[in-house]
């Protein structure tokens, strides 16, 4: 997939096709962060970014700005993780977009477990769903599976009993609800 990407970059790069370029970008960033490669992720993001910012695409530019964020995460950059994410919520909220919001729901929540609150990670997770259950896009199951097993260590860490009512409690907030503990206990709001 990456050399293909590759490959259809260098084409739209010469057509001079922006939107395509950033899309592709965006892509091969997205794959190396799926392959743990953040250097080369925030590189091709960095990249898609200015191109989003340029011809004035908000989706995107939220998009890419929450991916930055994911990998400032996992290179365990809090403040810039904190920043991006927090500039990626005002983008989904201004474009009304709760498949955005239940996306960024889960992934401060693995935020959370990079800070140790596992019940807040849980929490937040069980909330991403009520919002997914709500709006009708479950989750694939290739998703599904590759964020139990990054969740894993929340569930380890409260138990069976802590873990269920972390997701009860979670099930119970509302957006705005979720919003505000994901702000509150990771210090951006």
């Amino acid at each position: 997939s990456r050399r293909y990407h590759g490959d259809a970059l260098a084409i739209q790069e010469e057509l001079g096709n922006r939107w395509t370029t950033g899309a592709l970008l965006n892509n091969l960033g997205h794959l190396a962060i799926d392959s743990g490669h953040y250097v080369a992720a925030r590189q091709q993001l960095n990249r898609a970014l200015a191109i989003w910012r340029e011809i004035g695409e908000r989706w995107a530019t939220t998009n890419t700005l929450h991916n930055l964020a994911n990998v400032a995460r996992e290179e365990g950059d809090a403040k810039e993780a904190r920043r991006l994410y927090t500039e990626s919520l005002a983008g989904w909220q201004e474009l009304d977009d709760r498949w955005g919001l239940a996306h960024w729901l889960e992934d401060t929540g693995l935020f959370q477990l990079r800070l140790g609150a596992p019940e807040r990670t849980i929490q937040l997770e069980s909330a991403a769903q009520t919002l997914r259950d709500q709006i009708g896009a479950p989750r694939p199951p290739a998703y599904q599976a590759r964020l139990d097993e990054a969740m894993a260590p929340a569930h380890i860490a409260l138990g069976d009993e802590g873990a269920a009512a972390a997701r009860a409690a979670g099930r119970s907030l509302d957006l705005r609800e979720a919003i505000a503990l994901a702000l509150s206990v990771d210090g951006t709001g």
